[in-house]
């Protein structure tokens, strides 16, 4: 599914309670987040099932 695929998704079902910005993770690794384009990011806002573990951590994927 494209970016513009899920933006449509989303503007049609979510409720617009904020400005999101257009991007489209694809893969995380400890703090850290790649979007479709390559650029990498810091997640400083990192949800409840990756708090203390952080994206995909050897252990947790192994497991």
């Amino acid at each position: 599914m494209s970016l513009a695929e899920l933006q449509a998704l989303e503007a049609a079902h979510a409720i617009p309670t904020y400005v999101r910005n257009p991007v489209e993770f694809v893969r995380g690794e400890g703090c850290r987040l790649w979007d479709s384009e390559g650029h990498e990011y810091l997640d400083f806002l990192a949800g409840i099932s990756v708090l203390n573990v952080g994206h995909c951590h050897p252990r947790v994927v192994q497991a």
